[in-house]
């Protein structure tokens, strides 16, 4: 059985940020959506897992003051599409890009652009959360 597979910013980490060449990086402990019908809506599974999303040609407004910043919120944004908190995978795009994050402290929004996006997952095993019943 082929699982659909997608991000929800709620409920993740972003453990770091960094510069890399003309892309920034960004490390989330991401809370991942499995399901055989739509992720974050049909029922299905629920698990961390460390992931790597990167924006080619980035650059950063504001900044996260205390990390890991648990997430409550987020949205990309693709040639003008926005995709809000739950990011369909595999991920890999090119555009406009705006990446908006929103901390569950006082930060305030950290907003990511750039002309490319893609998502990488990390080596190891993921760690299961839950059965996801669905909306």
């Amino acid at each position: 059985m082929l699982m659909n597979l997608a991000m929800e910013f709620h409920d993740s980490e972003l453990t770091s940020m960094a510069r890399r060449g003309d892309s920034i990086e960004l490390r989330f402990e991401a809370y991942i959506h499995g399901s055989e019908g739509m992720p974050g809506v049909d029922a299905g599974k629920g698990w961390y897992q460390d992931v790597m999303l990167i924006v080619g040609d980035g650059s950063v407004k504001g900044e996260i003051t205390s990390w890991p910043a648990e997430l409550y919120d987020g949205t990309l944004e693709i040639d003008g599409t926005t995709i809000k908190n739950v990011i369909p995978l595999p991920l890999e795009r090119n555009g406009h890009i705006r990446l908006t994050v929103k901390p569950s402290f006082n930060d305030e929004p950290l907003v990511v652009l750039g002309n490319r996006v893609s998502l990488e997952f990390f080596p190891g095993a993921p760690r299961f959360i839950e059965d996801f019943p669905g909306t």
